[in-house]
């Protein structure tokens, strides 16, 4: 991985996260949680991510992070959700389930790894907008949600909010030394053309716009 992905994202994207097994997954559950069932794994960026379904009590996600993801970060996450059920509880956004001590997320160290954090989520049934037939319809309701989503999220702000992602447009400098990657002369010209572009126009007059943290990341299997 190039060293401006290491830079902006940490260890986190740069290094591979230890494996977790079900059997951890399933351990963690019953000590933290009180939690019985069956553990599913699921793709994740950073995470180690399961689908849980549980003995009666419904369906979750269990998140375990990679050990270099900032404890900030992951709170942050948290809280949105939170922020979001407050201000529009019928938004279908999954919410955080508690540990038995009352913890929204915890560090705990898997088979010998560094601590990582867990937490728990409730599981949103459905197929991936990825494998759904496209509509007209499907894009407007798409539209709607994200609308209410950024409207659910005015007024939050969380201190990792600023966290350097180079998946914020404002940080598009930084992925200067990632055009050397491409190898078509063409493409690589047409990316450095749009980069010149954003920091003579767009850069200066970015930090007079009011802005707020949104999703801006919707995709269709995200």
């Amino acid at each position: 991985m190039s060293r401006a992905v290491h830079d902006a994202s940490g260890d986190t994207l740069a290094e591979n996260a230890p494996d977790v097994s079900t059997a951890d997954a399933l351990a963690i559950l019953r000590k933290h949680y009180d939690l019985a069932g069956t553990a599913q794994p699921l793709p994740g960026e950073r995470d180690h991510n399961f689908h849980v379904r549980t003995d009666g009590e419904g369906e979750f996600v269990l998140k375990i992070s990679h050990p270099a993801e900032d404890a900030g970060f992951t709170d942050f996450q948290n809280k949105a959700l939170d922020h979001i059920r407050l201000v529009d509880p019928t938004l279908p956004v999954p919410f955080v389930r508690k540990s038995l001590q009352g913890a929204a997320q915890f560090a705990v160290s898997v088979d010998g790894s560094a601590p990582r954090m867990i937490r728990l989520v409730t599981y949103l049934p459905g197929q991936l907008l990825a494998r759904s037939p496209v509509s007209a319809a499907q894009d407007r309701n798409l539209g709607i949600f994200l609308a209410r989503l950024g409207r659910a999220l005015r007024g939050f702000f969380h201190p990792a909010a600023g966290s350097d992602l180079l998946w914020d447009i404002r940080k598009i400098a930084k992925t200067r030394p990632m055009m050397a990657h491409i190898a078509d002369p063409r493409r690589r010209a047409m990316v450095e053309r749009v980069i010149d572009a954003f920091e003579e126009h767009a850069a200066p007059v970015i930090p007079k716009l009011r802005a707020q943290i949104v999703h801006n990341d919707m995709n269709s299997y995200n």
